[in-house]
């Protein structure tokens, strides 16, 4: 079976065609679950990660090259740890490294804090074990405090 290099979830990254030199930026470890205040009025909408580019990196063992391996890349939501299928596919290792890169776009439905796991595994076809590897990413609350009325001793006369 392939062995776990890596798997990191970014905003964003390229690749030297050339080379094959991968370049990944703005890498997420936190995110931040922002809830409203009771009684509060809706906040104003706020940039929030509109993107998680998800790359694994596997690395062939003896008996891998040239066979067909199926992956499967997955989300884990907390609170409930809810999972959601980013991805599947097949692959043929014709290198001793094989990178797969998965980019989910859009709002994520995370409920509440915890541990975000996001997971990339791979299972030659018709096998029955995967090998995975995991990406823990914390989800944070934060609830902004309620707004303050105004104070009437600053009010312009």
């Amino acid at each position: 079976m392939p062995r776990p290099i890596y798997i990191i979830c970014s905003q964003g990254g390229s690749e030297d065609k050339a080379n094959g030199q991968l370049s990944l930026f703005q890498i997420i470890d936190k995110l931040f679950l922002r809830r409203n205040p009771p009684n509060a009025p809706p906040p104003p909408p706020q940039p929030g990660v509109s993107q998680v580019r998800i790359t694994a990196s596997w690395m062939g063992v003896a008996g891998d090259h040239n066979q067909e391996f199926e992956f499967e890349t997955r989300m884990f939501f907390p609170p409930e740890n809810a999972m959601f299928a980013v991805a599947k596919g097949t692959f043929i290792f014709n290198q001793d490294m094989q990178r797969l890169t998965n980019v989910l776009v859009g709002p994520m439905p995370i409920k509440g804090p915890g541990i975000l796991r996001v997971q990339n595994r791979v299972r030659r076809i018709g096998g029955d074990e995967w090998t995975a590897q995991e990406y823990p990413i914390i989800v944070e609350e934060v609830i902004p405090p309620p707004p303050q009325p105004p104070n009437p001793e600053e009010q312009p006369a």
